[in-house]
């Protein structure tokens, strides 16, 4: 927080530069007046005394510092309201004051933190950050002379109350830029970022670093070697957190804000710690424990997501200082050797000072780090507070404070050089030299290193200890044992900045000694600039004593059958570096023979023996046995040093196969089955089973054959057994053959057996009849034909003679191509064929209407035979006959007529005949019918040739004018034939007349009843 320090800016940014004005006479380096004394710190930093840089009677506090790529240190710091900055060159050149920076103010934070508001970019421009009045956060970039490549601008956009703002420069010449914000309420103050390009332009603005609802009172930043920002900041609980982004300025899953440390005093007035990155990654900072007055240094070193790798015993921190001597807020830098300075005011002489001490990667936690604490203002210099630091190239320290001089606040200006000289050795260089033979010379390369940046003379030195063995140093050296030297030449190196050279050095091995033994050579450099800084090099070398001899056989497997020997040729060579008497011994299984022609060779070094094993196995060993004879050699004065060759000796294998089947002829019917046995044999010395394979030829298509086996596995001295079934064609002729070759062998082929199995084709015999579709009914004495097919189910031609049979009467006839068949003839039909015959069949002329059944039967060569039928179907012929006995009848009014008719069938099938009647005069009611024996229809069914009789009735109306009526009685049968009979009826009419009245009394009385007989006499025609 920045409230209540603000300082008002009124005075316009200059360009151009302004020479450093000289020194008042009689100032020395106790009032921070140039001096030439040079002195080097222990950690290996050459030092001149301090340069003052500024002269202006108004106080000048505060400075902050950043190193340009060139070397080209970049101070500013504050002066009454306004900042300023000079240059600092990294050569004699005097440093030159710029001049103001902005129309602004300096980011002094509440607890009088000032927060980091300078940084150089690749290009040797310089950004800052300021605020106006108590707020705001504004940004310029300027050139190494003071001109404006990007005009002073407000950064925030939609920022409340900001102040504290930071500054960092990331690769890439992203600016990195944080400040305190209170958009989420004065009481919920957030650390919030913003990202500017190369050319000032804001590209990301108003994102949160610090934990939500935190109250954020103190904060600072820096920038690691992948442009990734890292806060520290303090909330309002003086809680300590670090936070993270990456380069584009997004949250990190894997970052997220981080406890460090609990800080003491009161919340607004607790600084944040300093901050830095090394170029590993590692961040590192420190703090001091009462950050408003005085109080004790501590450091912590986390990795790049804040997590902690040095922390102390309680991870609250490694001690600098051991006593609460530390004065104000330190600064901190870390250059690319592992080295992190921090810097601070220190009081333990009374009048403070400037302090620093180099905290060491992977040595974070030396007990005795507040023991190497170096003063940098040393002597009568007066008060020094404010320090700020940064590492530039060549690995250089610069340092920039605050100090008294003659009664005003001044900026004074110190630079560490980092001279001195690095060994190294490659495991690839170390390798070469670690291994001598006798008077053998081995060079390796050595790495030397000015990691100054000044030229340097490195002086090289090389000591060995021989451990009790004779051995000398240098080149001259012409006495016995190890030998080890650097040509003189080499032991002083002229270098520039930062050269790298490869340096040979030697190691002869002595002409006699144990192997194993070894001497262990250093080599150590020292810089002429930095002679309190050495490095060296150490590494082991061992003398190699060759006992070696080599064991050679050019061909290690030979097949041998069982009892034979073979002979192998085998080298024996001395490879090593003294001459050999080797001992030559073999080893093999039980019961097998084996010799070499010599079991005790000598040998100089380079000479090679040839030897002659002889291997016979016994004669009972089974085929694919292997005899493995090692033959040993072995140095008769170091038997450790001893080679081995095995040789393989192959049993070949003997084998008798023996195949036969149990027939060699057999017989199948057509798609019957012959079914073979093959007994197979195997007799020799195979170990094992034998994997045998039985192969089937025949050359006729159709036949199937197999076997119940195709591979056979068969030990020796056993028998096996397998199938062989041929099947022939369903077709197959009576007396076809097929021939099976059959051949068995192993599966490489050496060994064989055929044999050969012929099945014959069995005559079956059968027939199948089947009768042909008919050729339509017949007429009463009419003809047709029906074919009757014959197929031989044989396989040899057969003879096949019908026998019919048919109803009484019918006429019946076998017909075959060639015409007419006798009584017993046969069709003749090859085997598998077919053939025909043909029925003739004669109806009689009076054959009734009606389905016949004709029989038959077809008998073959043996006197099988099978029976058929069909059927024959008459056709109806219809035929009617009507008349009548009486066709003439009289009848009366009122009463009935009755006319006998008789129905006669005349066709050759029964029939229904139906009666009418037509011709009645109108208003006569319609005859009916009845038949002779009463019942009422006009219906009547006959059999074929039959005869009915019925009665056509006609009922005479009451009253008639006519004498007489004609009529005919029609009949119609259902096959269509119609017949009529003309009837006559003559009407007979009565005429009644009274011809005499005759009382029975002749004179009745009045009231009295009498009979009276009347007389009636017909005089008509009825």
């Amino acid at each position: 927080m920045g409230r209540g320090v603000a300082l008002l800016v009124t005075v316009l940014s200059l360009s151009g530069s302004l020479a450093l004005p000289a020194a008042p006479a009689g100032s020395g380096p106790g009032e921070g007046a140039g001096s030439s004394r040079e002195w080097f710190s222990p950690d290996g930093l050459r030092w001149t005394d301090a340069t003052r840089l500024t002269w202006d009677p108004a106080p000048d506090t505060h400075p902050q510092l950043a190193v340009a790529p060139d070397g080209t240190a970049g101070v500013a710091w504050n002066r009454g309201t306004a900042m300023y900055w000079a240059k600092v060159f990294n050569s004699e050149k005097p440093p030159v004051v710029i001049g103001r920076v902005a129309n602004g103010t300096f980011p002094l934070q509440c607890s009088g933190f000032v927060s980091p508001f300078i940084g150089a970019d690749s290009k040797g421009n310089f950004h800052f950050c300021y605020r106006d009045g108590d707020y705001g956060a504004y940004y310029t970039k300027l050139d190494l002379n003071g001109n404006a490549l990007v005009p002073g601008k407000g950064i925030p956009s939609g920022g409340v109350a900001v102040h504290a703002p930071s500054i960092a420069v990331a690769p890439g010449d992203i600016v990195h830029l944080t400040y305190e914000d209170c958009r989420h309420g004065y009481g919920a103050e957030a650390l919030t970022y913003a990202r500017l390009l190369a050319d000032g332009t804001v590209d990301r603005d108003g994102i949160r670093m610090s934990l939500q609802g935190q109250l954020v009172s103190g904060t600072t930043i820096c920038s690691d070697s992948w442009g990734n920002v890292h806060a520290v900041y303090v909330n309002a609980s003086l809680d300590t957190y670090h936070a993270k982004l990456d380069k584009f300025g997004n949250p990190l899953p894997q970052a997220p804000p981080s406890w460090l440390y609990k800080a003491s005093g009161t919340y607004e007035y607790v600084g944040p710690a300093a901050i830095c990155a090394d170029p590993k990654g590692g961040i590192h900072i420190a703090w001091n424990t009462n950050s408003s007055g005085v109080g004790k240094l501590v450091y912590m070193k986390l990795d790049s997501n804040g997590n902690k790798l040095a922390a102390g015993m309680n991870g609250a921190g490694i001690p600098i200082t051991v006593e609460p001597t530390a004065l104000g807020y330190p600064a901190i830098a870390s250059d690319g050797r592992g080295r992190t300075y921090v810097v601070w005011s220190d009081v333990r002489d009374v009048d403070p000072r400037i302090w620093y001490v180099p905290v060491f990667s992977d040595r974070e936690d030396d007990p005795l780090l507040p023991y190497n604490a170096v003063c940098l203002t040393p002597g009568n210099r007066t008060v020094a507070t404010q320090p700020a630091a940064d590492v530039g190239p060549g690995n250089w320290l610069h340092v920039a404070w605050r100090e008294d001089i003659g009664g005003n606040s001044e900026i004074c200006y110190a630079r560490g050089e980092a001279s001195g000289v690095e060994l190294g050795m490659t495991p690839e260089e170390m390798y070469k030299v670690m291994y001598a033979r006798p008077d053998e010379t081995k060079s390796a390369n050595i790495i030397v290193r000015n990691t100054g940046g000044r030229n340097d003379t490195a002086y090289l030195d090389i000591s060995a200890d021989f451990h009790g063995k004779n051995g000398g140093i240098g080149k001259n050296y012409t006495g016995e044992g190890w030998k080890v030297w650097i040509d003189e030449k080499y032991k002083e190196l002229n270098m520039d900045a930062r050269e790298m050279r490869k340096i040979p050095l030697n190691v002869r091995g002595p002409a006699r000694g144990a192997s194993n033994e070894y001497i262990e050579v250093e080599i150590s450099a020292t810089s002429q600039m930095n002679p309190m800084e050495s490095d060296n090099v150490r590494f082991r070398s061992y003398l190699v004593v060759d006992h070696r001899i080599a064991l050679k056989c050019a061909e290690r497997v030979h097949a041998t059958p069982a009892g034979v020997p073979t002979q192998y040729s085998i080298a024996v060579g001395n490879i090593g570096s003294v001459d050999e008497s080797i001992r030559i011994s073999a080893s093999g299984p039980w019961g097998w023979l084996f010799e070499v022609d010599s079991d005790l060779v000598k040998l100089r070094p380079a000479e090679t023996w040839l030897l002659s094993l002889n291997v016979t196995p016994p004669s009972y060993a089974l085929a694919d046995d292997v005899g493995v004879v090692k033959v040993r050699a072995e140095c008769i004065d170091w038997p450790s040093r001893s080679e081995e060759v095995s040789t393989h000796t192959v049993v070949t294998g003997e084998l008798h196969m023996t195949g036969a089947l149990d027939r060699t002829e057999g017989w199948a019917v057509p798609g019957g089955m012959a079914d073979y046995n093959l007994t197979l044999g195997v007799s020799g010395n195979l170990n094992g089973e034998m994997n045998l394979v039985v192969e089937l030829g025949y050359g006729s298509s159709g036949w199937d054959v197999w076997t119940d086996a195709g591979s056979i596995s068969v030990g020796c001295g056993d028998r096996v057994t397998t199938g062989i079934h041929v099947v022939p064609p369903r077709d197959a002729p009576a007396g076809s053959s097929l021939t099976v070759n059959i051949t068995c062998s192993d599966m490489e082929k050496r060994y064989l057996v055929r044999c050969q199995a012929t099945t014959f084709v069995r005559r079956v015999s059968g027939f199948d009849l089947s009768v042909g579709p008919s050729e339509g009914p017949l007429a009463p004495g009419g003809a047709t034909l029906r074919r009757v097919h014959v197929m031989n189910l044989g396989n040899a031609p057969d003879s096949y003679t019908p026998a019919l049979e048919g109803p009484p009467g019918w006429r019946l006839a076998l017909l075959l191509e060639d015409g007419l068949v006798e009584a017993g003839g046969a069709v003749d039909i090859a085997g598998g064929g077919g053939g025909w015959f043909d029925v003739l069949v004669c109806a009689p002329s009076g054959s009734l209407a009606g389905t016949y059944r004709i029989r038959g039967r077809v008998s073959d060569g043996a006197g099988d035979g099978r029976g058929f039928s069909f059927e024959a179907t008459v056709i109806q012929l219809f035929g009617l006959g009507l008349e009548s006995g009486a066709p003439a009848q009289a009848g009366e009014p009122g009463r009935w007529a009755s006319f006998p008719l008789e129905v006669a069938n005349t066709g050759n099938g029964p029939d229904t005949i139906r009666l009418a009647a037509e011709g009645l005069p109108e208003g006569w009611p319609g005859p009916f019918f009845r038949k002779a024996d009463g019942p009422i229809g006009d219906l009547l069914e006959l059999p074929a040739g039959g005869r009915g009789r019925m009665e056509a009735v006609v009922a005479l109306p009451d009253r008639t004018e006519l004498s007489g009526v004609q009529f005919n009685v029609s009949a119609e049968s259902l096959g269509g034939m119609r017949a009529r009979v003309p009837l006559s009826l003559a009407v007979s009419k009565a005429d009644l007349r009274i011809s005499s009245v005759v009382p029975s009394k002749e004179d009745p009385r009045a009231g009295e009843l009498v009979w009276v007989n009347l007389t009636v006499q017909n005089c008509g025609t009825g």
